[in-house]
C-alpha cells in the first residue's frame, strides 16, 4: 500500500458488524506451505496469546478469524475489518482511513483516545526497524530450541543405547548445533520477509497516527508498558476486557500526537 493513508475523527453511527475470514500475508501459493509456526511462536514470544492462536489459525485454514464492520464516522461512510469490533454507536474515534475503487474508504486503525485503545489492521503491529529486532531475536529464539529438542534426542538416545556409543556424543552435539545455526536464521529470515509488507502498511498508519519515528514502532511492547504503569497484570487484558481480541492494544501517546486529549 503506497497511497496517502487519511486520519478522521467523530461520531460512531449506524454500525453493523458481521463474522468471516480474511487471509491478510500469504498468497495462495504459501497457504500450501506456511511459515505459520515460526509467526505463532513470534507473536507467542511476544506475550500476547491471542495474537498467537491467530497466527497459529492463518497456518491452518484460509485466513484470519475477523469481523467486517460499516458504519460512518460523523457524516463519512467507512468499511474495515479488525479482530474484533468492540466499539459501539455513539463513541467518539478517530480512524485511518484509505480509499477504495468502491468509493468507501477502508479503516486501517481506529483509536478511542479516552480509553487509550488502538484497533490495528490484523498483524499490523511493528514498523520496520522494530520488526526486524523481533525477527533477530526469534532466530535466537529459534536457536536455543532447536538445540534443546536436538540435546534432549541426543541423550535420549544414548541412554537406550549401548555404552561405548556415548563416545559419539561430541560428534552429535556438533551436529545438531551446526543444523540449528542453519535452520534458527532460515526461519527467522523467512519470517521477517514473510511480513515485511504488513511492517512497511503498519509504518503508513503509525506517520498517520502522528508517530514521530513510524519505523520504531511497537505497540505490543507499548501495550505491556501501559498496563503495567496502570497495574495490570498478565494476561495485559484491554479495557478490563471489554476491548478484547488480537491486534487490539492500549497504546502509549506518541510525542506531538493530533490524538484527542
Amino acid at each position: 500500500m503506497s497511497e496517502s493513508l487519511k486520519l478522521i475523527s467523530g461520531m460512531v453511527n449506524g454500525l453493523t458488524v458481521h463474522a468471516g475470514e480474511e487471509e491478510f500475508v500469504r498468497s495462495a501459493r504459501q497457504q500450501a506451505a506456511s511459515v505459520g509456526t515460526a509467526a505463532a511462536l513470534a507473536l507467542a514470544l511476544e506475550g500476547m496469546s491471542g495474537a498467537a492462536a491467530g497466527a497459529g489459525m492463518a497456518a491452518s485454514s484460509a485466513g484470519n478469524s475477523v469481523e467486517f464492520f460499516t458504519c460512518k464516522i460523523g457524516e463519512q461512510p467507512v468499511q474495515g475489518r479488525f479482530s474484533k469490533v468492540t466499539f459501539k454507536d455513539g463513541e467518539a474515534l478517530e480512524m485511518v482511513i484509505a480509499s477504495q475503487q468502491n468509493g468507501m474508504p477502508l479503516v486501517l486503525a481506529a483509536r478511542r483516545a479516552s480509553s487509550k485503545v488502538l484497533w490495528m489492521a490484523p498483524h499490523s503491529s511493528r514498523g520496520r526497524k522494530r520488526h526486524r529486532s523481533f525477527a533477530f531475536l526469534l532466530a535466537w529464539m529459534l536457536f536455543a530450541l532447536f538445540l534443546a529438542l536436538g540435546l534432549i534426542f541426543i541423550l535420549v538416545m544414548e541412554y537406550f543405547s549401548a555404552a561405548e556409543h556415548f563416545k559419539y556424543f561430541e560428534f552429535d552435539l556438533a551436529l545438531i548445533t551446526a543444523l540449528s545455526a542453519i535452520a534458527a536464521p532460515y526461519y527467522a529470515i523467512r519470517f521477517y520477509r514473510q511480513w515485511l509488507p504488513i511492517a512497511r502498511q503498519a509504518e503508513q498508519i503509525f506517520a498517520a497516527l502522528s508517530y514521530p519515528d513510524p519505523s520504531r514502532v511497537d505497540l505490543p511492547r507499548d501495550h505491556k508498558r501501559y498496563c503495567k504503569s496502570k497495574g495490570i497484570g498478565w494476561p495485559y487484558t484491554v479495557n478490563n476486557g471489554a476491548d478484547a481480541g488480537p491486534w487490539t492494544y492500549h497504546y502509549l501517546e506518541p510525542q506531538g500526537s493530533r490524538a484527542t486529549q
